[in-house]
């Protein structure tokens, strides 16, 4: 390493260490990194040098200075870091804690303030509450006692009336108890009855049915009778037993005809079938065909249709394509439009702009000879009265101001001097107060001159400098100097003709009552005159008492205020602080609040008299001509900005107006080339629907298909006329067979009749025998049948009518029932408004007798002391409940602040950690690094060594690595040190530098 590079390393270690003091760990071991780079970066820069920089080959640098770098080993960094990080990690765990139990802490008395605010509210509420309803135990008592006799009178009055009603009630009770009673035998019988009636009219039906049936029975018995007997008498004929058996035989013969008929016809009916089912089956073939054909017309169909819904739709996409052509044509147009208005519209807002600019020139030149105007006002304006007199043409008035004695004193229209404008006004006051004093005496009042005035303004600056009086006008003069001018002009307005009148008026009359000046008299009101004020006025001025402001012993204002000569008056007054300075000039750096003067005159010129109010006038006339020139200059500025305004909303309105045009005429252009594009739409749509539309190929093949099916069809029809015809034929086959069965049937019944009678006829004798007794048997049955009818039927009329008078009695009972029901009902009714009025009148008395009751209100007033200590209570418990909150939250932020400090903590450990671990693998890479280096640079240096050629000379070579090395020799041939910079050796300084400080560092912190 080099002398420089050495003497850099040391400085920079010095350096990291002078900052230990000052900075954290990190930026220590930023400094101590900045330091190596410093080191290596020397190094690898200085690649040569000259003789006196280095030191020679095999000494080393001699300085007290340099501390070892490597005073903590690598591992040894890495391992402190480590036990700082544990030690942090644990700290940082532990306040974790701490905090989340104080947390807790804070949370139980929060819930616990909370609860406690709860129970405080609720005790305030609780007191209020008490309070109230012992108040209203007061008021309640207070008018319940002078009732209490009454409600007595009518609870025993409503008492009475519920004991009558309750009578009445038990009576109705019971009465319609013996209804109810009576109503429930009337319903019994009733139903007694009604089973009775039931019971006779069923015997009633059942005889009825019976004898119905014995009646036909024996007209049944009858008719046989007269059969039989008919069959006798046509037996015992001569003949009628043969003429019976030959029926017989006839029937016999007839049967066998019939049946040879019915064969006959089965044969026609088998036959006339056999025809149908073929012409049956013939007829399905062909409506097979004729299926098949229609299938070949529903395809052909189904072709048409899609044929034409595909024409539909390409007539669709046309009419669209037409719309939209129609439509962009359509857009086009308000495109023009829109372009049109927005082109006059540009137009008018170019026009609107010129106009607002011709607006503003105007406006600007009306300005300037306006502010000219405004600027000369303002300029008249400081001169305060002088302006008011030029303008009146007095300019000849003007000259003290400005030149002469008083001039030094005159501060032209600056804040406070007498020729301000306002206080100007504020003096014609003095000449007010002044005149209503005079008026009240019976003196003649003071006119106002523009003489006396400016002379008056003129004392008022020089006074208010000279403290003194200025005189030299032949009249007389009042004057006050003072903080309290000053401090009352400004505000209340303060004048002192009120003070001078009235206390030296005191004292001059004390004067005359105590005969201290010898002759004087007193002024009396309405009776002074001239020669008593001159007698008076030549006795005060030989003493002491005229003018003496040190003792305030004198009289000279009141005697100007009320002298009978003076006929005018100015006023001055001077409201602001000046220096005092005397006649020689001096400045004593004396600081008053101004002064005010107050001048007098004889008046014998013929200047003109002003009133107070006509001086006030002209003063008003002046400044409001002056504030009319200020104020048409303002609103001629207020024109200005607006026309400046208008212009620039012209100017944007132009602007907005080209952009509203350029975006018109993008819309046309755009407008135009959709139409274009439409159009192009359109025709392909219009070629795409001629071509569908003209092809007919499936409607020719639905013609074909259609042809096939209706030929199909009329073969089937042929088909089907056969199978009508064959179905008719069976059908008249069968019909035939039904009359030949029917005819077998007839022929039957005729044999079946013939055997019949042949029967009867050989036993007519026994069948009368039988026919005779069955007669007479039916005939006695139908006696009995008969009277038992009449039997029943008379038992059942009887139960009718007991029926009807048990019917009778119910709705007697019945009726009276619900007449007791309602009485008892309104009873019960009375019996509860009664009970209810009872209640009512006992409820009133009983909160009568409560509230008028001590005891009641002496209750009340406990609960009110009960409330007010449950919410003192209630107060101290929320007070502690807010205290113990408050330590809570503050030892919670406390707790936390501990634990955000020993989390930064643990972090920064965590972090040093992990450097160190980086350093540590860095510098064991490096002293590998290193080694191998050393080794190829001690290889190269031996071979230097052993160089013929090497005298005052550099050589170059080249190590293993491909390194150069740089050698030099004095002037004796003795080898310097090496200049070549070694990176390796450099680069393990750095990291011994760093993984040192870091060592040093962890050190710190864990002590």
């Amino acid at each position: 390493m080099s002398q420089n590079n050495r003497s850099k390393a040391r400085h920079a270690y010095r350096n990291i260490r002078k900052q230990e003091n000052r900075y954290d760990g990190r930026k220590r071991i930023a400094a101590a990194a900045l330091g190596a780079a410093t080191i290596l970066g020397g190094g690898m820069v200085s690649n040569t040098a000259l003789a006196d920089e280095v030191t020679p080959e095999g000494t080393q640098p001699q300085d007290g200075n340099v501390v070892p770098v490597t005073q903590r080993t690598p591992e040894q960094a890495e391992q402190d870091a480590a036990s700082v990080k544990a030690k942090a990690d644990a700290d940082a765990q532990a306040k974790a804690q701490e905090a989340r139990q104080a947390q807790a802490r804070q949370d139980a008395a929060k819930t616990a303030q909370e609860q406690a605010q709860r129970q405080a509210a609720d005790a305030a509420a609780k007191l209020e509450a008490q309070q109230q309803a012992q108040a209203k135990a007061q008021e309640a008592a207070k008018a319940a006692a002078p009732q209490v006799p009454q409600a007595t009178v009518e609870r025993d009055n409503a008492k009475a009336a519920d004991d009558a009603a309750k009578a009445a009630r038990s009576k109705a009770g019971e009465d319609a108890g013996r209804a109810q009673e009576e109503q429930r035998r009337a319903q019994s019988d009733k139903d007694g009855s009604q089973a009775a009636a039931d019971s006779a009219h069923r015997v009633e039906e059942d005889s009825r049915a019976a004898d119905r049936k014995a009646q036909s029975d024996r007209q049944n018995a009858e008719d046989g009778q007269r059969r039989a007997a008919s069959d006798a008498r046509e037996a015992s004929q001569p003949g009628a037993i043969d003429r019976a058996r030959k029926d017989v035989k006839d029937g016999t013969d007839g049967v066998a005809v019939a049946d040879r008929a019915v064969s006959a016809a089965q044969g026609t009916l088998e036959q006339a079938k056999a025809d149908t089912q073929a012409r049956q089956q013939d007829v399905q073939a062909k409506a097979q065909a004729v299926q098949d054909a229609q299938r070949k017309v529903d395809d052909a169909q189904k072709a048409v249709d899609a044929h034409n819904g595909d024409v539909k739709a390409k007539k669709q996409v046309l009419d669209k394509a037409k719309d939209g052509l129609d439509k962009a044509k359509q857009a086009k147009s308000d495109a023009d439009d829109a372009l049109a208005v927005q082109q006059a519209a540009l137009q008018a807002a170019q026009d609107s702009a010129a106009a607002a600019q011709n607006a503003l020139n105007g406006a600007q030149a009306d300005e300037n000879t306006k502010k000219t105007a405004s600027d000369a006002a303002d300029a008249q304006r400081a001169t305060g009265y002088v302006g008011f007199l030029n303008d009146r043409g007095l300019g000849s008035m003007t000259g003290q101001f400005t030149s002469g004695w008083y001039a030094q004193y005159v501060k032209l229209g600056k804040d406070g001097d007498a020729t301000v404008l306002s206080n100007v006004r504020k003096a014609l006051e003095y000449v007010n107060h002044v005149n209503d004093i005079r008026r009240g005496l019976g003196l003649g009042e003071l006119a106002v001159t523009d003489s006396m005035m400016t002379n008056a303004i003129l004392h008022a600056d020089a006074s208010a400098h000279t403290q003194g009086h200025t005189g030299g006008m032949g009249g007389g003069q009042n004057l006050v100097i003072g903080d309290c001018l000053g401090e009352n002009i400004s505000d209340a307005y303060y004048d002192p003709n009120g003070s001078w009148y009235t206390s030296e008026m005191d004292f001059y009359n004390r004067l005359v009552d105590e005969n201290k000046v010898p002759g004087l008299t007193k002024f009396e009101p309405g009776h002074i005159t001239q020669a008593q004020w001159d007698a008076n006025m030549a006795l005060i001025t030989r003493t002491k008492y005229y003018a003496n402001p040190q003792t305030g012993e004198q009289v000279g204002h009141y005697l100007n205020i009320i002298n009978p000569s003076w006929t005018v008056m100015g006023a001055g007054l001077n409201a602001g602080t000046t220096d005092y300075v005397d006649s020689n000039g001096v400045d004593h750096g004396w600081n008053y609040d101004g002064a005010g003067i107050n001048d007098f005159a004889n008046d014998l010129t013929q200047e003109s008299h002003h009133t107070v109010g006509e001086y006030r006038s002209m003063l008003d006339g002046y400044t409001g001509k002056l504030d009319a020139a200020n104020k048409a200059y303002e609103d001629a500025r207020k024109t200005t900005s607006d026309r400046q305004q208008a212009l620039t909303q012209a100017q944007q309105a132009v602007s907005d107006a080209q952009a509203r045009l350029t975006a018109a005429q993008q819309a046309v252009s755009d407008a135009q080339a959709t139409v274009n594009a439409r159009q192009a739409d359109t025709d392909r749509a219009q070629g795409v629907y001629d071509t569908a539309n003209n092809d007919h190929a499936a409607q020719q093949a639905l013609d074909r298909a259609t042809q096939d099916r209706d030929a199909a069809q009329s073969t089937l029809d042929t088909a089907q006329q056969a199978l009508d015809q064959a179905r008719s034929a069976q059908s008249t086959a069968e019909h035939d067979l039904t009359a030949r069965q029917q005819d077998r049937t007839d022929a039957q019944q005729t044999l079946d009749q013939a055997r019949q009678k042949l029967d009867r006829y050989q036993n007519a004798l026994g069948n009368l025998d039988a026919a005779n007794r069955q007669l007479a048997q039916a005939t006695a049955d139908a006696q009995r049948t008969a009277d038992a009818y009449r039997t029943a039927h008379d038992a059942a009329q009887q139960a009718d009518q007991t029926l009807e008078q048990a019917k009778t009695r119910l709705d007697a009972a019945n009726k009276d029932l619900a007449d007791k029901q309602a009485a008892l009902s309104k009873a019960d009714t009375d019996a509860n408004a009664t009970a209810q009025a009872l209640q009512t009148a006992q409820a009133r008395l009983d909160r009568l007798t409560h509230d008028a009751d001590p005891a009641t209100l002496t209750a009340a007033q406990q609960a009110v002391s009960d409330a007010q200590a449950a919410k003192t209570k209630a107060d101290n418990d929320l007070s502690a409940a807010q205290a113990a909150l408050d330590k809570a939250t503050t030892d919670t932020q406390a707790a936390q602040s501990a634990y955000d400090e020993a989390k930064r903590k643990a972090d920064q450990a965590d972090a040093d950690y992990n450097a160190a671990k980086t350093a540590l693998d860095q510098a064991n890479a490096i002293k590998a690094a290193q080694q191998q280096a050393q080794q190829q640079a001690q290889t190269a240096t031996q071979a230097v060594a052993h160089d013929p050629n090497g005298h005052n000379a550099k050589t170059a070579r080249h190590n293993a690595n491909g390194k150069t090395v740089t050698t030099a020799h004095d002037t004796h041939g003795r080898k310097l040190a090496v200049t070549g910079a070694d990176t390796a050796a450099a680069a393990a300084l750095a990291a011994s530098m760093v993984v040192a400080a870091l060592g040093m560092e962890a050190i710190r912190r864990r002590e």
